[in-house]
């Protein structure tokens, strides 16, 4: 019998990875952010139009009904987001950056650290209310060990900032009374902070105790557990937008690779992106292949490319 010949057929489409992943039973993708200069409401369309929800960083992933679970909860920790934060103010003042930093005369290096530390105090000020809002819900408690640790590394973080904005404001002779005062303030608590840090881990899970070195990760690793915990309970199929720096840690954990997570996947730059773009205009697709053919040394993101082209804003 002749066996039908296949030369000349079109090649099948390639598979798309995202949803390839929710067809396979994944219920939530932990994807990095593309670009900064990325619309999200084009994004959200999207993958809309495929039945996927997209998630970003600071959101609440609706839970099935029926499971003792809230409707909604955030998956990025709003504790460990206050540990990061605290993190980075106490990172940012080692007892030897503090004497520098008290000492350097050049106001315009100073004020550097100054609002450093004022983005850093309003983003601790935003996840508070995201921490209240969390422990207002059924089953948690405002009087909670979560809810006073929190209160407690927010009032850290914002009075170290005080203390960094009034001696940089200071007048010269003020700055000269008041250096050794505002070293020793600052130097007390710092150390303060770092202790609440490391007391604030194991409120989120006593895995993370690990982590009082490196309370970035340690928010990160939190993800990871809060994915485990609720992944499998998602409303709908979703993409999480994180920073991409969650994603590296997310691989660091895992020994090289993605940390399994049941019921979750944490997919890596290069393929979400390729699996983003299946869905293009093929007229963009077409062109950014074409610019990076034409460009084969080119460094600049392929979203990169896409803003300056005119197609996103």
């Amino acid at each position: 019998m002749t066996q039908p010949t296949t030369t000349g057929a079109a090649p099948a489409a390639p598979q798309n990875a995202v949803m390839a992943a929710f067809a396979g039973g994944t219920r939530v993708i932990m994807a990095g952010e593309l670009h900064s200069r990325i619309r999200h409401d084009e994004e959200i369309a999207i993958w809309r139009a495929q039945g996927v929800t997209v998630l970003y960083e600071e959101g609440a992933l609706p839970l099935l009904p029926g499971h003792g679970l809230p409707a909604a909860i955030r998956l990025d920790s709003p504790l460990m987001g206050l540990v990061a934060c605290a993190g980075e103010i106490a990172g940012l003042l080692t007892d030897e950056q503090i004497d520098e930093w008290v000492a350097d005369r050049d106001r315009n290096r100073q004020k550097k650290l100054v609002d450093d530390f004022e983005a850093v105090d309003l983003a601790a000020g935003e996840i508070l209310a995201a921490l209240r809002e969390e422990l207002a819900g059924p089953g948690a408690s405002k009087d909670s060990p979560a809810a006073k640790k929190g209160e407690m590394l927010r009032n850290y973080v914002q009075s170290i900032t005080d203390t960094v904005r009034t001696y940089h404001r200071a007048t010269e002779i003020d700055r000269m009374r008041t250096t050794s005062s505002t070293r020793a303030t600052l130097g007390v608590n710092i150390v303060a902070l770092r202790s609440e840090i490391k007391s604030a881990l194991p409120l989120e899970d006593p895995s993370l105790a690990q982590f009082a070195d490196r309370p970035k990760v340690a928010r990160s690793a939190a993800m990871l557990l809060r994915l485990t915990r609720f992944a499998q309970y998602a409303a709908q199929p979703t993409v999480w937008k994180v920073g991409e720096n969650h994603i590296h840690d997310a691989v660091a954990l895992g020994g090289g690779h993605p940390a399994p997570v049941p019921g979750a996947l944490v997919m890596p730059r290069p393929q979400y992106i390729a699996a983003f773009r299946q869905f293009l205009d093929p007229v963009r697709v077409a062109e950014t292949q074409q610019f990076f053919r034409d460009n084969p040394n080119a460094v600049r993101p392929m979203m990169h490319y896409m803003y300056d082209k005119g197609w996103v804003s």
